[in-house]
């Protein structure tokens, strides 16, 4: 229900696999309502940014996702008076939603791969007001775990 005295947004139609990913959350995992709706809204925004550039969510290539999360990250708030940038914990969580559903895609054999595998949210401590923001400045709030290198998390 849209909140009184704002009209309804109009949904973009959103891929098939994103409405069996949603649907699979509350018949499968018992997920409420409104987490479906934060995940919707959350993929769809993703396959807002892919569609602007002539891709598919269900092709995305790491390269395309660490596009969009540098994209996001560089947006301004608009919800802020003080021009901030996108929150961290927005970030992170647009990370789950794209993390649970490409897992789902892999599990239901519709992708062989995983693009978001090699990404993680930043654990270091960045530059400046990066810092303060808990980005790190090459990489907009998320990096690339490179094989053999050592990260957070282990081993590579």
């Amino acid at each position: 229900m849209a909140r009184p005295g704002r009209p309804r947004m109009p949904k973009a139609p959103l891929p098939g696999t994103v409405d069996a990913f949603l649907d699979m959350l509350i018949a499968e995992r018992g997920a409420a309502l409104n987490t479906r709706h934060a995940y919707e809204r959350d993929l769809a925004d993703v396959c807002a940014f892919l569609k602007k550039q002539s891709k598919d969510i269900n092709a995305a290539t790491t390269i395309d996702l660490q596009a969009y999360l540098g994209e996001l990250a560089g947006r301004e708030n608009i919800k802020s008076k003080g021009g901030s940038k996108t929150a961290v914990r927005t970030i992170a969580r647009r990370i789950s939603a794209m993390r649970q559903f490409f897992g789902f895609l892999v599990s239901e054999g519709k992708r062989s791969d995983d693009p978001t595998s090699t990404i993680e949210t930043d654990s270091h401590p960045a530059e400046d007001s990066e810092r303060r923001r808990g980005l790190c400045s090459d990489c907009h709030g998320a990096k690339t775990r490179r094989s053999g290198k050592r990260s957070p998390r282990g081993p590579a």
